[in-house]
């Protein structure tokens, strides 16, 4: 580096145009020098199963080929993420269109075992149903592939069809849409025994005014003309 910085100094001194190409070629032999290194180091990082140049990642090694494709090992727990974890709690309510006392009370209970077996059939774990003779709570655990709309389009339907028959009534109907609120995993029990108790929540509470406060509580706006069918 000391010689190199000399014969430059000299060659700017001295202007001499013969040393240009003598510079020129000194500092491509230095450049080229510092990419062998660096790529020398690389492959050493990389062969102590390190990710080369981030410190943060020292303690991980390579990603291995496993069943699952590519997973990061932990070195220091062998901590692997070769699968998925989710944990998506959802309180669905709906009414049944235009608020219809069209369920009765000893109707009910098979009902939301129907229900419940869509659910457990086709979208997750069945944590609660309940409800009264004009609307439904269900919560669930999903699975991480389900969309809610499409989960709440095939239960509605089936069991529709399913109450329409059962009921001898073929005018059932449940609303068109439905609301839908995340749970957490420290409010599950809490949700379990309030869906639990509906039909006493409902002796001084309406639907319409037990559906506004689930709105308001969960910070959904909306404009109460067009909540209802």
């Amino acid at each position: 580096m000391n010689r190199l910085g000399k014969i430059l100094t000299l060659g700017l001194e001295k202007k001499r145009a013969w040393q240009l190409p003598l510079i020129a070629g000194l500092l491509m032999l230095w450049v080229a020098g510092l990419a062998v290194r660096s790529l020398g180091e690389a492959k050493a990082e990389l062969a102590r199963g390190e990710t080369p140049g981030t410190k943060i990642q020292n303690d991980l090694r390579s990603p291995v080929r496993g069943a699952a494709g590519n997973v990061w090992i932990h070195r220091k727990r062998g901590m692997t993420m070769a699968n998925t974890f989710t944990q998506l709690y959802t309180h669905f309510v709906f009414s049944t269109k235009g608020l219809k006392p069209w369920l009765p009370t000893g109707f009910l209970p098979n009902l939301h075992a129907y229900v419940a077996q869509i659910v457990k059939a086709e979208f997750g774990f069945i944590r609660a149903v309940g409800g009264t003779a004009d609307h439904i709570h269900i919560l669930a655990d999903l699975k991480s592939t389900v969309c809610p709309a499409i989960c709440m389009r095939d239960v509605k339907s089936h069991s529709s069809k399913w109450a329409k028959a059962e009921l001898a009534n073929p005018d059932f109907a449940w609303q068109e849409g439905y609301g839908a609120f995340s749970v957490s995993a420290s409010k599950v029990a809490t949700v379990v025994r309030y869906i639990a108790g509906q039909q006493q929540h409902h002796q001084y509470r309406s639907f319409k005014d037990e559906f506004r406060l689930m709105l308001d509580k969960h910070g959904v706006k909306y404009d109460i003309r067009y909540v209802w069918d």
